[in-house]
């Protein structure tokens, strides 16, 4: 289905550019848009679409644009286009996960260093200033990387034991 929707949606295009977007071709663009992106997405046991992968998001958020961008004349469509962009939106956000740990580390790194720069430095090491920064900066980095995730990242995990069907 989803190759051809792909297909469909290039012959439609080609229709636009060449003059002939009458409101029935628009309309049909974005319905088939629309399938595509939701057949894309992985399905739950019970159902419900759920984008557990980046390529998943950016068809979705493509489609979203796209649908809004050709103005159909459908109230549903649109907030259907709309809900698209609102869940890749929402997915975006950062979090830490684990909260607490991951404040507690990345406090921890920050004042081990602090206080080995200023050991060092009443020491007159500014080598052993100039490492003990480095090495904290890295232990900081290291914390964040690891427990900074995206919204969509936590939720893909959560759902994967539960997908019937993975999409693309």
């Amino acid at each position: 289905m989803f190759e051809e929707d792909s297909q469909r949606i290039a012959e439609l295009e080609r229709l636009m550019t060449n003059g002939e977007a009458d409101p029935g071709t628009r309309r049909e663009l974005a319905v088939v848009l629309y399938r595509r992106a939701v057949e894309a997405c992985s399905v739950t046991r019970d159902g419900t679409p759920v984008m557990t992968t980046g390529r998943q998001r950016g068809l979705c958020a493509d489609a979203g644009r796209r649908i809004l961008e050709l103005g159909v004349d459908n109230a549903e469509l649109q907030q259907r286009a709309r809900s698209l962009l609102a869940v890749v939106a929402g997915g975006d956000r950062w979090v830490w996960q684990p909260g607490r740990l991951a404040a507690a580390l990345l406090a921890a790194a920050v004042l081990a260093g602090l206080g080995l720069v200023w050991w060092s430095t009443t020491e007159g090491s500014l080598l052993l200033a100039a490492g003990a920064a480095t090495v904290s900066s890295a232990l900081a980095a290291g914390v964040v990387l690891r427990f900074r995730k995206q919204l969509w990242r936590l939720e893909a995990i959560r759902v994967g034991p539960i997908l019937r069907r993975h999409g693309l």
